[in-house]
């Protein structure tokens, strides 16, 4: 995930546009793995490969799915 992409995302819980980013792995172009917490309501949503993940609270067969 490219953290200037942060601008343009808004929290799917309270959709506020206000994110602190924890990085885990990085390379030149993007985050690799970490995650994304919001500094309003507190959700926080994992990166993955590059990806976030802003599904707040998944069910069961989306979870298997993973």
């Amino acid at each position: 995930m490219r953290e200037e992409l942060l601008d343009h995302i808004c929290c799917p819980v309270c959709k506020k546009m206000e994110f602190e980013v924890a990085t885990a792995v990085t390379n030149t172009h993007e985050i690799r793995e970490g995650q994304i917490t919001c500094r309003a309501c507190g959700s926080t949503f994992p990166i993955s490969k590059g990806i976030v993940d802003l599904m707040p609270n998944p069910d069961q067969t989306i979870q298997n799915e993973q």
